[in-house]
């Protein structure tokens, strides 16, 4: 250690201290500015995500609202859905012509199946 010493000079010893310091404090702002910017960018990402998460939840939301008037108004929830299509044509195209002017959407389509694979639309 001696000889280390004697073999820096006297502006080298001063100097080195203070080099050690900047080069510390560099660091140390460095270290705190990535930890700010992350923090930063976490909080961030989860408020983005958050907003989309509720977009998309009233997004279905005014989807299915709509579907569940229709549903409704075609088969109140004291009117059994029929068993043949063929046997009850004209109550059901009353039923979903109702169903499908309470719901104005561009795509207000109302269907019903039967289990013997009758099909009815409007």
């Amino acid at each position: 250690m001696n000889t280390f010493l004697s073999r820096i000079s006297l502006r080298q010893m001063l100097t080195l201290p203070y080099v050690f310091l900047v080069l510390l404090a560099a660091a140390v702002i460095g270290f705190l500015s990535y930890r700010a910017g992350s923090d930063a960018v976490d909080t961030l990402s989860d408020h983005v995500l958050n907003e989309t998460v509720g977009r998309i939840s009233q997004a279905v939301e005014m989807h299915v609202s709509g579907s569940e008037a229709v549903l409704e108004t075609a088969f109140p929830t004291d009117v059994p859905a029929p068993i043949s299509i063929a046997a009850e044509l004209d109550s059901l195209r009353t039923r979903f012509w109702l169903a499908t002017t309470i719901h104005r959407n561009p795509n207000n389509y109302a269907y019903y199946g039967d289990r013997n694979g009758h099909f009815f639309g409007l």
